[in-house]
């Protein structure tokens, strides 16, 4: 084999491992973007929650806070619609917002970056109910497994 054959097939040698480095970077790259997106639309919508507990406990000093989970979409396009350009009963994921109302509180959740229900990345903020005995409001809980 020639010199300049040699160096051809380095060349083309060269240029497949560099081809497989750059699709390995690509796919890294890609990776980093996805998880930053994911925690930024975490932390956005760990925001939304936390003021849709805010107002829970305000509608309960008024006596409107939803009586059932099925409310907890109209209740929160009363809240929010005329705040927000978007669809504020959905998460940054597109997921509906759900409530779960407990006997002591109430817990608004995202099923997070996954999009399944009862998963580890779930969302959860918990609002306790309004004790008429004590007539106070106890605090808000903001959880992130």
């Amino acid at each position: 084999m020639t010199i300049s054959a040699k160096v051809v097939q380095a060349i083309v040698i060269l240029g497949m491992v560099g081809g497989a480095i750059q699709a390995d970077v690509h796919k890294d790259v890609e990776q980093g973007t996805r998880e930053i997106l994911n925690f930024t639309r975490t932390q956005v919508t760990l925001f939304e929650m936390s003021n849709m507990g805010r107002q829970l406990r305000l509608a309960q000093l008024h006596d409107h806070a939803p009586a059932h989970e099925q409310d907890f979409e109209a209740f929160l396009l009363e809240e929010f619609e005329q705040q927000e350009e978007r669809d504020v009963t959905r998460d940054h994921w597109g997921e509906p917002y759900t409530l779960d109302i407990q006997p002591d509180r109430f817990l608004i959740v995202s099923n997070g970056p996954d999009r399944e229900l009862n998963t580890e990345d779930d969302l959860r903020v918990s609002v306790k109910r309004y004790d008429t005995r004590r007539e106070q409001l106890v605090s808000l809980h903001i959880t992130h497994r």
